[in-house]
């Protein structure tokens, strides 16, 4: 919350090269992000990423060189071309949904991405 208004949307480039950042948790009243949101964070570690969003755009955590672990939210039926471009530690991705099917050839990872839903 902000002012005590819920957040329903993060604008393009809202917190590109942001370096204070080391984690991000984006709440499930988000429903729209812009693109490059938040690209450029090099401190930043850890996402996760509620139920609100439906898309991830495009280029959205690029040259996030610290991402390790990203857990991405069970409605989001998108996610756009090099969103983890140039982020060299990216271990782990999760996605919170039962079915579906992510093209993953585009993502700009680092090593390869074996898609496997996950429902906790």
């Amino acid at each position: 919350a902000l002012d005590g208004h819920p957040v329903v949307a993060i604008g393009a480039s809202a917190f590109r090269q942001a370096n204070e950042i080391t984690s991000i948790v984006i709440p499930d009243s988000v429903t729209m992000m812009g693109g490059f949101a938040v690209s450029g964070c090099n401190q930043l570690v850890s996402v996760i990423i509620g139920a609100g969003l439906k898309e991830i755009p495009g280029y959205c955590f690029e040259k996030c060189a610290s991402l390790g672990t990203i857990s991405i939210g069970e409605n989001v039926e998108k996610i756009g071309e090099g969103i983890f471009r140039n982020c060299e530690y990216l271990r782990k991705v999760t996605i919170q949904r039962e079915k579906g099917y992510f093209d993953t050839s585009d993502w700009g990872v680092g090593f390869k991405f074996d898609w496997k839903p996950v429902k906790e």
